[in-house]
């Protein structure tokens, strides 16, 4: 009975202390999982549907992904998602998708739509509109929150990018987390090798992160990361077969521990 009572006691304080935590977690998307989620310039297709809007995979005309991230020590924080984009005109993309953290009595989940378009080869822009929920069990009821997020992508030579994001709630609530603000670089070195650097402003606190990529070949990419508070090192690989990418990818947090991921995305070729 002690043991059930002390055990129960632990699952009540992690409960109290997980919407703070969660709230401020963007999601566990394998490819930005490995990049101790850097994020500003993926074009998996979860990305294009949760993360930078501005950045879809031109080389597909229709794209279909799903995910799933866990985590060892706390249930709270396994996920879930599915996610699709197509182009609908010569340079413009519209996608969405659905994602699920949490279990019975605490989980979050958020359904989005996004439209980018690129406007020329050197700049891109795009806009997502989410609908963020909250439910706590046993009654204790459902939240609803709508968010408007924007990012924009610029290329300034052949192998220097930058790129923003920012995230505007339709209603304030204290229950949210400040909107946050990214922006970032890339550099790349060669055609195997890029360097990213991002950071990320919600309310005061700046937070950096930095992530390598490296892809000797036109079917595996390595991916490592390490930055933001608290500091997360990652590393992943995103394999090619075909049609198919599929990514299998961990980090590590301070408490949490290990916190594997992995994705499948489906693309059908462009015929641009």
């Amino acid at each position: 009975m002690k043991k059930n009572a002390a055990w129960q006691h632990i699952r009540c304080v992690v409960f109290i202390l997980l919407p703070s935590y969660l709230h401020a977690q963007s999601e566990s998307i394998p490819d930005h999982v490995a990049g101790a989620n850097c994020f500003l310039f993926s074009q998996q297709v979860s990305s294009a549907a949760f993360g930078n809007p501005s950045m879809p995979d031109t080389s597909a005309s229709f794209s279909f992904g799903t995910y799933s991230a866990s985590s060892f020590l706390v249930k709270e924080l396994n996920e879930y998602g599915i996610a699709f984009t197509t182009r609908i005109l010569k340079n413009s993309y519209f996608g969405g998708g659905y994602r699920y953290k949490g279990y019975a009595l605490y989980n979050t989940s958020k359904a989005t739509l996004s439209f980018s378009r690129f406007f020329g080869k050197a700049f891109s822009a795009g806009i997502r509109v989410e609908r963020y929920s909250i439910r706590q069990g046993e009654g204790y009821g459902q939240l609803h929150f709508w968010n408007v997020r924007a990012g924009t992508t610029v290329r300034l030579s052949s192998q220097l990018y930058a790129s923003s994001y920012l995230g505007v709630p339709l209603k304030q609530s204290d229950l949210k987390s400040k909107s946050p603000f990214h922006i970032g670089i890339m550099y790349r070195f060669s055609e195997v090798f890029a360097c990213i650097v991002e950071s990320e402003m919600s309310g005061s606190t700046p937070t950096l992160r930095t992530s390598l990529r490296y892809k000797p070949s036109r079917r595996i990419e390595f991916i490592g990361g390490i930055g933001g508070k608290p500091l997360c090192s990652s590393f992943g690989f995103v394999l090619e077969y075909g049609s198919m990418k599929i990514a299998i990818v961990t980090a590590y947090r301070p408490v949490f521990g290990f916190s594997p991921a992995m994705g499948i995305d489906f693309a059908n070729p462009s015929n641009k």
